[in-house]
């Protein structure tokens, strides 16, 4: 599935676009990122989730008539992975999902708390902030696929 990607060093910038007040306390802050989109988690088809509820829209932007899906990937080891625009790299990073934070009147009313190995990294590798989240480890696949359909793969 796809989200949004808020590493906590963003600090400020995060919070503001989230409408949120803080980050959650965490060891280490940072390492870890807050992944949302559109008030929840993201768009998680129903299979993949351990809790999956259709929900009013929370951003102001969407149209009135929208709905929007409440959904918990289970916690545990996570992937993220995106192609560049160019589609010849895939930055791939490991880590895990190890909570869910709410913060009531936010864009973030149920988001994911990921944990990667080295956040200062991948800050400075991210080519955007919408990013797939994948459960489980899955960069030795990808390298995998990666040699088959000739992309290089870049560690976050």
């Amino acid at each position: 599935m796809m989200t949004n990607l808020y590493p906590f060093l963003m600090g400020k910038a995060a919070l503001a676009h989230e409408r949120i007040p803080y980050f959650p306390e965490v060891d280490d802050p940072a390492d870890h990122i807050l992944a949302a989109h559109c008030g929840y988690l993201g768009v998680v088809p129903q299979s993949f989730a351990t809790q999956w509820t259709l929900s009013s829209k929370v951003l102001a932007i969407v149209d009135d008539n929208a709905s929007a899906i409440d959904a918990r990937l289970p916690a545990g080891d996570m992937t993220l992975a995106k192609f560049d625009p160019s589609f010849e790299k895939m930055s791939v990073a490991e880590g895990g999902l190890t909570d869910y934070v709410q913060y009531e009147n936010s864009d973030c009313l149920n988001g994911a708390i990921l944990k990667v190995a080295d956040g200062r990294r991948m800050l400075n590798r991210l080519t955007s902030h919408h990013y797939l989240l994948m459960t489980g480890h899955h960069q030795a696949d990808i390298e995998m696929i990666g040699k088959v359909f000739n992309f290089q793969v870049a560690e976050l």
